[in-house]
């Protein structure tokens, strides 16, 4: 900016100057013009352009800087607002999509319960609530509704025909859909609903997760916000609908469009997703879209609110500027008035010395060009005799001079010589250093194949982490043991049935046999729906270890990958405590068959006492299978986790060794260019003293002629004094 103000006012000038020329040539200024008037014209009138051309240049500068400075105030405290709404939305964006991942994931009603009211617990807000209503209605089986505030909803009330309902199924699966802001019914305040759906294994819809946000915080925030006393910001929607503003009842009624001043703005422009800031008419405008909605922070106000201050000191500028002005004026006028009478009087002399006439002695002016010409004046004759005498004392020192100069000039000689020896002991120095080099690089490279045979050892461990899946087949067969053995029961009870028909007279110890074998598998159904809670307690802990992890954000990633896998080690153990509650109804409906079978019974006792234990080795069996089955679980998960945290460990230190390595390649390919360039220079520096060698012989020879010089001024100054 400096410099194009300096080149206009520049240009300016030349143009100035051209035109006084122009004019004189063209006869226009024929009457011949005094010392003090030009001397009045050139400084007043330059001082006066000058003053105009800054004061222009500063009235536009200002303009700009104030125009600047609100742009970037508007853009940055849009940007602040922004992340600010995003912070209010983001947890309970995390706790629906828990919430809808937990439903998929099987979790019954009062793990959802707990669930959302530790959501709504830790929240900490008294306005907003969580939920959860299953596609089955809550009035059939199977069906319910949670509700983190215990709200009861009335009959009419149906979660499929209300519009975050609608919302969730169409973002589908593992999305969060934010609704359109509306007036709550009961609360009478704005709000705003995310949901998120939660499908079952098969893809089918079985349950909605949502939130209600009350905007209460939100329109206090923007409230809060105030860019300068006449500003306004405000949240819109991507129709213009106010969902910010301090007149409650233009809320989601009145349109930001309707009321903008601007005539510039049109709505598709202006909502197309980036962020805007100008000026325009006197105003400032700004638009910012917030991220992971279609909402949009709009702002507007005068540009006087901030050039207020900057026009204050635009104006106590100027006026000290003005005073300068005059000040500058006042002492050119009486400068010019005694700079032209010193040389009115020296004009005269110039008259007196074209007659030889140096009697004259002119007094010694204010000015230092005035003084210095009187004093030019008085002393010339004097100074005539004085420089004679000078010139004899110069020749005497260039005498010296030239002798000095000849003992530089050798040992300037000297001098390079040795520096020459000096740049040749150097590139020896580079050229060992170089091979030094080489010899590094190849280490260098070495350690890069070391790195690769690090990386094929990452690539066995890896086969070895899928030859450990076998222990999970391990758990499938031991399913299939325990199937095989309820098939063995069933046929043992077959025969221990036809068997018990001639067992008649001992009835009553049979049934008491039987009823000890039905409660020893009531044991076992018990012991199943333990080890069934079990899981359930852990999938509820790996959800809350979730929902943690997404309160701690980038600090939580680590444990939330922690969290997912216990909560999939939860459901493959409710899994299969299913299918042993299954096989254990099973063994109970046999053993009813047993003792329908047994009050028909008369005899054969011995061969029912024998079926019996039979049946008690099954039992038996059933449970040693249970209990391989939890161990092998174990032992798989530990291995595949201490397998999969060394896998990682060995993966990462190879790519930092990889990195380093090439980083290393990388500076020594750089360093050996820079030794090139050494020896480059090194050779140049010695043609350089070679140079200086033969100049100094070149200057030892100009010497010698500057003798000869200044013995023949010697002989013309002794000539020239007589």
């Amino acid at each position: 900016m400096k410099i194009k103000i300096r080149l206009k006012f520049t240009c300016f000038l030349k143009i100035l100057d051209y035109t006084y020329i122009t004019m004189i040539r063209n006869g226009v200024l024929k009457k011949k013009m005094s010392l003090r008037t030009e001397v009045l014209i050139a400084s007043v009138g330059s001082v006066l352009l000058v003053a105009v051309f800054l004061s222009a240049s500063y009235i536009q500068l200002m303009r700009r800087i104030i125009d600047r400075a609100t742009v970037n105030t508007v853009s940055q405290t849009m940007l602040v607002l922004n992340g600010q709404v995003d912070a209010i939305f983001k947890p309970y964006e995390v706790t629906v999509r828990n919430v809808a991942h937990a439903a998929s994931s099987h979790a019954d009603r009062n793990s959802l319960a707990k669930m959302v009211q530790k959501a709504v617990s830790s929240l900490d807000t008294m306005d907003n609530d969580v939920y959860y209503a299953t596609t089955i209605s809550r009035y059939q089986e199977g069906g319910f509704y949670i509700d983190g505030s215990n709200w009861n909803p009335g009959e009419d009330w149906i979660p499929s025909e209300r519009d975050w309902w609608k919302d969730a199924v169409r973002v589908g699966d593992g999305n969060v859909a934010m609704g359109a802001p509306y007036v709550d019914a009961m609360e009478g305040t704005l709000c705003v609903t995310l949901s998120s759906p939660a499908y079952d294994e098969n893809n089918r819809l079985i349950g909605v997760a949502a939130a209600d946000i009350y905007l209460n915080n939100l329109s206090n925030m923007v409230r809060e916000i105030k860019l300068s006393a006449n500003s306004s910001i405000n949240i819109i929607t991507k129709d213009g609908l106010y969902v910010t503003n301090d007149d409650f009842s233009a809320i989601m009624n009145k349109n930001y469009f309707d009321t903008v001043q601007s005539k510039s703005i049109i709505k598709d422009e202006y909502l197309d997703g980036t962020v805007k800031s100008f000026t325009d008419g006197g105003f400032f405008y700004g638009v910012h879209p917030i991220k992971g909605t279609d909402w949009f922070i709009v702002t507007e106000g005068p540009v006087s609110d901030f050039s207020a201050g900057y026009f204050k000191m635009l104006t106590l500028v100027l006026l000290g500027l003005i005073v300068l002005v005059a000040a500058m004026v006042i002492v050119d006028v009486v400068a010019s008035t005694r700079l032209s009478q010193g040389f009115k009087e020296m004009a005269a002399g110039c008259e007196r010395f074209a007659k030889c006439d140096f009697s004259k002695k002119y007094p010694d002016y204010f000015t230092s060009e005035a003084s210095l010409l009187s004093n030019g004046f008085n002393l010339f004759s004097q100074r005539l005799q004085d420089m004679i005498g000078t010139i004899k004392g110069s020749s005497s020192n260039l005498d010296v001079v030239s002798n000095n100069m000849k003992e530089s000039v050798a040992t300037v000689s000297d001098s390079m010589t040795s520096i020459r020896l000096g740049i040749e002991n150097v590139q020896t120095q580079v050229e060992k250093q170089s091979d030094g080099f080489d010899e590094t690089s190849s280490v260098i490279h070495d350690v890069t194949s070391s790195i690769s045979t690090v990386n094929e050892m990452i690539d066995s461990q890896t086969r070895s982490i899928r030859e450990s899946s076998s222990s999970v087949s391990q758990l499938v067969g031991s399913i299939e043991q325990i199937g095989h053995s309820m098939e063995s029961m069933a046929s043992s009870f077959e025969s221990l049935d036809k068997e018990a028909r001639s067992g008649m007279s001992k009835q009553a110890k049979v049934n008491e046999r039987i009823s000890q074998i039905e409660q020893q598998s009531q044991m076992l159904q018990e012991a199943n729906m333990a080890i069934a809670s079990i899981a359930e307690q852990t999938n509820l802990l790996a959800m809350n270890a979730a929902i943690e992890a997404a309160h701690a954000g980038e600090a939580g990633k680590g444990f939330a990958v922690v969290a997912d896998e216990i909560r999939k080690l939860s459901e493959t153990s409710s899994g299969q405590s299913k299918t042993i509650g299954e096989q254990l109804k099973n063994i109970q409906d046999s053993i009813g068959e047993i003792v329908a079978a047994s009050q028909e019974s008369s005899t054969a006792f011995a061969g029912v006492s024998n079926r019996i234990q039979e049946t008690d080795g099954l039992v038996q069996s059933v449970r040693n299978s249970l209990e391989k089955q939890n161990e092998d679980s174990r032992s798989v998960i530990s291995l595949l986790a201490e397998m999969d945290r060394t896998a990682d460990s060995v993966r990462s230190a190879s790519s930092k060794m990889s990195d380093g390595s090439i980083r290393i390649l990388s500076a020594m390919d750089k360093l050996r260019t820079s030794l090139g360039d050494v020896r480059s220079s090194m050779a140049n520096m010695s043609d350089i003293a070679q140079g200086v060698i033969t100049s100094g012989k070149k200057l030892d020879n100009c010497v010698e002629s500057l003798d000869i010089n200044v013995a023949q001024l010697g002989d013309d100054v002794r000539k020239l004094s007589g």
